[in-house]
Order: C-alpha cells, then structure tokens, then sequence
C-alpha cells in the first residue's frame, strides 16, 4: 500500500478511514487496520535502508524475502528499533490479523481469543510521544500527547487504539530521520 504516503490530503484520508472503522465490520477494522500498520512499518524500516528503491521493493515487497508482516515486524525488532513489548504487540496485531482473515467462525473482537489478546495491547496506554530538539544543548521538546478516543475496556476500540499508535509512531519517525547511513567501507 505504497500510495499512501504519495497523497496530498493524507490527514483527511487518515480520518475519513477512522471513522469507516468506527462503524464499519470488525472484521474489516481488524484486516484494514494491519495493512495500514504494515505499510507504516515497511516505509519505517524503508528509512533505514540504503536508498536502492528497486533492491527495498525486492526485498520487501510482496514475495520478497521480507515481504511478510511478520518478517519485517521480526527483522525491525532483530535491528533494535523497538522492545520487545514493541514487538510482541505488533505480532499480537498480525495473529489478529489473520483470524480475522482466515477463521470465518471469527467475525467479531468479543470472540473469547480475540478479546483476550487485546486485553494484552497496552503500549498506547503507557506511553508519550516525546522528540528532542534538532538543536544540540537545547532543552526544547516537542511532546505529542496522542488521544485515544473510546471506552479501554472495549477490545475493538483497545485493537484501534494500538493500531493508531504503531501508526503515529513509524510516521513520526520517518519524518524525524531522513538521513541515510552511512556505508562502512
């Protein structure tokens, strides 16, 4: 889902598809959800990579050796860009995913295993958003206090709540990094 990041009015699309999942089917939240997760995480570790557009859709694109969701989240994880927590939720994300994708019997977040692992994505509760000035020295912060709507306690609103962090956070940091590494020899 590349064109994404290539709209002009992304911030619209963004809460136009927050409100489609507000009322839309949990199993379409549960599936439209991880894609945009995915390719928030795909254009993360995209980032990092040496700019070699046709080697990254290669390698990560689909079919490519790290075109799997739980390829690219396992692989950003081995490369430490973020805990393991960080980690296990995603992998929570992708397992609801594909329930949701592949169990017909699973249509709704009350299903008994579904709540369960929501219950388990907490990151978004515990956690503020907070980048340091550009400046060294400088003790300006830009703190991002992001509000998660709806009741905790719901394991739908729990799963869009985790959803919309991994999202804020991956955009956050592609747009704080734009530089690119520096080979070694």
């Amino acid at each position: 889902m590349d064109w994404i990041w290539a709209l002009d009015d992304l911030d619209e699309v963004i809460d136009d598809l927050f409100d489609e999942i507000d009322f839309g089917s949990d199993r379409a939240t549960a599936i439209v959800l991880a894609a945009f997760v995915e390719d928030h995480l795909t254009h993360f570790i995209r980032s990092r990579l040496v700019k070699d557009d046709r080697l990254q859709q290669k390698m990560l694109g689909p079919g490519g050796a790290c075109g799997d969701f739980g390829t690219k989240i396992n692989l950003a994880y081995l490369f430490g860009f973020y805990s393991a927590l960080g980690w296990k939720e995603l992998d929570t994300i992708r397992r609801i995913r594909n329930d949701f994708a592949h169990n017909l019997r699973i249509n709704r977040f009350g299903t008994a295993s579904i709540k369960d692992r929501c219950a388990g994505l907490s990151l978004w509760e515990n956690l503020k958003i907070m980048f340091h000035a550009a400046e060294p020295g400088s003790d300006d912060k830009i703190e991002l206090d992001e509000s998660f709507p709806g009741d905790p306690s719901d394991p739908k609103q729990r799963y869009v709540n985790a959803c919309r962090f991994y999202i804020t956070m991956f955009t956050l940091a592609v747009r704080k990094r734009k530089e690119v590494p520096t080979p070694l020899f």
